[in-house]
């Protein structure tokens, strides 16, 4: 206990006993004479000491004092030890570590007695403060404490000034504005001090958080900031309900739901209070983002989600690897290098969830999905942007450098406003840009299609392709159809035939707008073919080619020209001739459905050309074979098959079989009539077939017939070794004059048309039956006036109805 407190405790005994002497002795004085009465008051006179027990550092020292009765001295001071402490006129001194008493005895035979522990000397002590902070007026009480198994009873305390601070008996308190020290001091010397800071009292004060909200089980601390230049230690806090929320050294923790207030006090009566919600702990949560891809650099912020009715204000965010990935702890990351980890969000009570994130290479350039755009006023456009493969970036912000053109969002979605033109940006977190020009029109108040009926076979396509009005636009067109089953359309207006059948189809442009196109859907053709299937013309003259169906209806179809040096043909099958020479335009329906049109060209009319036998036959050598075809008569194609195998060998050319068969028929048949019927099992599903299978057999089976039998016959041959073959029928100049009708084969080697007549061949055979072939492989075009084409009997295939 420090001495001063220790010095005012003596004087006021002795005050008392000294008014207690007097009036004993006003009383001795009544009662003068009365000796045995004084002798009786001697002796019960006490003695007490200031201190009944100390406790002293080795060396410290101490005054006791002794409270006599009036009349009574000391005697004599003595120590139960005095290798453990020393004591003269009350002085007690500490020697060494231990343990002893005091004892003062009076001249009246009184003692007291003060027992004393003596322990090392501190090296050092602590304040129980080392910084302070208070306001004007408000108190504070210092204590000093020494090491363990240390003591030191005197501590004298002093401050540095006691203008802004006043100091008693180890309570400060706070006088005006300032920054003072206070002291403290041992016996031994050994000192501590703690700054103190007196601010002004505050007038207001507010706690770390006004409305709160937490999870039940879950806690929060609290902490009170005050105005700048103001201070108070004394913050005293109460809870409303403490069923609801506890409280401890400034922590609350939620116990069941509902809702209690947090208040604070200050020194000077000055308070705050947050109102805090308690709800069910959460059972779940999940991030804003379940999978997440960044670029490097760039960065991302996660929140979490409860279910409604609970709480949690604690969420803990971790990474399994931030190699990939840093964070701050709190929901933002930034993607640090390719690769891929996860982020975890943990709450108070050990519910997490997680995020997978893939940080890509940082993009080098972005591609808008349009470079250039035509809007009308008042149409959208969603603008996307793309960037290179295995390259990131989740932020792709939008501009537009005139907004009284067009809007546009943060997210790309761009309206026109007004006429004009405008540039819509995009740029990436890492500067990287494209910009597309976007001119708005004003919108369309009309809109028509290319068709507004069509009629298509099941299967084909075909587009429809929108006309605005001039300076207006729609970027929006959408195709709709009544019925899908029937037709089906793309976003392009690309129609595509499914089903025999009629559906309508739409089209709808942004603001409304909307043309219509009514489709009939029939059967998809089996096979196409020509009104006339040859083309005999001059120089300069055209032909119109009319497809048909195998009904005989018209068909829709491309044309293309085998050799446009001699005819062209245009989209609506007109050919013009513009060369001598012969070709084939092919027709080609929309489900792959061909036919041919034999196309001659006259060039010189002056005369007949002989062929240039090794020109044929380079040729013929040059030509891809097709695969053998057959006439599906048993009895033609047995005798086929038993000649051929006469007169060809493996190792022929093309030109060598073709030459064989030439010969064959020039060699071995005569002219006359010795028709024998062939037996056929059915119908032939064309007339030509029928006519070409009638007429070779009698010439192939007898050896005897007339130029349609010839004819006919070569036409079967080639056919059987895969040339393509048919049999012509038109006109020849005759030895008498004028023209006559006649049959031939028409032998179609690597697009050229080209007369094979074994028939006028054996008529002309030389000595021993020698073939000179003038007649094998002749050019149409310059023989006008012995071979004048009037009609093309194909060999189409044989097949039967």
């Amino acid at each position: 206990m420090p001495v001063n407190i220790k010095k005012k405790t003596i004087l006021w005994i002795v005050t008392v006993l000294s008014v207690l002497t007097l009036l004993l002795t006003g009383i001795a004085g009544l009662t003068e004479g009365f000796g045995s009465m004084m002798t009786t008051a001697v002796q019960s006179a006490v003695v007490s000491l200031n201190s009944n027990a100390l406790t002293l550092g080795k060396g410290e020292s101490y005054q006791l004092a002794a409270v006599l009765s009036k009349g009574d001295s000391v005697k004599k001071w003595v120590s139960s030890d005095t290798a453990v402490l020393t004591v003269k006129d009350g002085l007690v001194t500490a020697r060494k570590t231990g343990t002893a008493s005091v004892t003062v005895r009076t001249v009246s035979g009184q003692s007291a007695v003060c027992q004393v522990t003596v322990k090392k000397a501190p090296a050092s002590c602590a304040l129980s403060a080392k910084e302070l902070s208070i306001g004007v007026g408000e108190t504070y009480r210092f204590y000093c404490t020494v090491p363990d198994g240390t003591a030191a009873c005197v501590r004298d305390y002093t401050v540095s000034n006691k203008n802004i601070l006043s100091f008693d008996r180890g309570t400060v308190k706070g006088l005006k504005p300032g920054t003072v020290t206070v002291s403290v001091r041992l016996f031994n010397g050994v000192t501590a001090s703690c700054k103190v800071t007196v601010g002004k009292a505050p007038s207001s004060c507010s706690l770390s958080a006004r409305e709160l909200t937490l999870g039940v089980g879950e806690s929060y601390r609290f902490s009170c900031s005050l105005p700048a230049a103001t201070a108070a230690r004394v913050r005293d806090y109460t809870v409303s309900n403490k069923s609801i929320l506890s409280f401890a050294n400034g922590t609350v923790k939620a116990l069941k739901a509902g809702t209690a207030t947090v208040s604070v006090r200050l020194f000077n009566g000055v308070t705050d209070s947050c109102r805090v919600t308690v709800r069910k702990a959460p059972v779940s949560c999940s991030l804003n983002a379940k999978e997440l891809l960044i670029g490097v650099g760039e960065s991302f912020r996660f929140s979490c989600d409860i279910p409604k009715g609970t709480a949690a204000r604690v969420r803990n965010y971790t990474v399994d690897n931030n190699r990939f990935v840093t964070s701050d702890g709190k929901g933002g990351i930034v993607g640090r290098k390719p690769g891929t980890t996860t982020v975890h969000v943990t709450l108070f009570n050990g519910v997490t969830c997680s995020c997978r994130v893939t940080v890509g290479r940082e993009p080098s350039k972005a591609s808008l999905s349009a470079k250039s755009l035509t809007l009308g006023i008042g149409e959208n456009y969603q603008f996307t942007c793309n960037i290179p493969k295995g390259t990131a970036a989740r932020v792709r912000s939008y501009s537009v450098s005139d907004p009284s053109v067009l809007s546009c969002t943060a997210h790309g979605l761009v309206q026109g406003k007004k006429t004009g033109t405008a540039t819509v940006t995009v740029r990436l977190y890492n500067g990287t840009a494209d910009e597309c020009r976007i001119q708005v029109k004003n919108a369309p108040k009309s809109v028509s299609l290319n068709y507004t009926d069509l009629a298509l076979g099941v299967g084909q396509t075909v587009r429809l392709t929108p006309a605005l009005p001039e300076q207006t636009a729609s970027h929006i067109r959408r195709f709709s159809v009544s019925d899908t089953s029937v037709l089906s359309c793309d976003s392009k207006g690309n129609l595509t035939a499914r089903k025999q059948g009629s559906a309508k189809v739409t089209l709808t442009l942004f603001n409304g707008v909307s043309a219509v196109c009514r489709v009939q859907v029939t059967a998809a053709p089996p096979s196409i073919d020509v009104q006339d299937d040859l083309a005999v013309l001059d120089i300069g003259e055209t032909f119109r080619i009319i497809p048909l169906t195998d009904d005989g209806a018209q068909c829709s179809v491309t044309y293309r020209s085998a050799d446009k040096s001699v005819a062209t043909v245009d989209h609506n099958g007109v050919i013009h001739a513009k060369g001598a020479g012969t070709t084939d335009i092919t027709l080609t329906a929309y489900n792959g459905k061909k036919a041919r049109v034999a196309v001659i060209v006259w060039g010189d009319k002056s005369g007949s050309y002989f062929p240039d036998i090794d020109a044929v036959d380079a040729l013929l050598n040059q030509s891809v074979l097709n695969a053998p075809m057959k006439t599906n008569c048993r009895q033609l194609d047995s005798l086929v098959s038993g000649i051929l195998s006469q007169i060809i060998t493996g190792n022929m050319t093309t030109a060598q079989k073709v030459r064989a068969c030439y010969d064959y028929l020039a060699q071995n048949c005569t002219y006359g009539y010795g028709y024998i019927p062939v037996e056929l099992p059915g119908e032939y599903v064309y007339d030509s077939d029928s006519f070409i299978v009638t007429m070779a057999y009698p010439i192939l089976k007898n050896h005897v017939g007339t130029c349609e039998n010839f004819a006919a016959a070569f036409t079967v041959l080639m056919r059987r070794i895969g040339i393509e073959a048919n049999v012509v029928e038109g006109l020849v100049g005759m030895r008498a004059g004028g023209k006559g009708g006649h049959y031939w084969t028409d032998v179609t080697v690597c697009g050229r048309h080209l007369v094979f007549d074994t028939q006028v061949e054996n008529n002309n055979l030389g000595g021993g039956g020698y073939v000179y072939h003038y007649w094998y492989g002749m050019s149409p075009e310059y023989n006008y006036r012995s071979y004048e084409y009037e009609n093309l009997l194909t060999a189409h295939g044989f097949a039967y109805k």
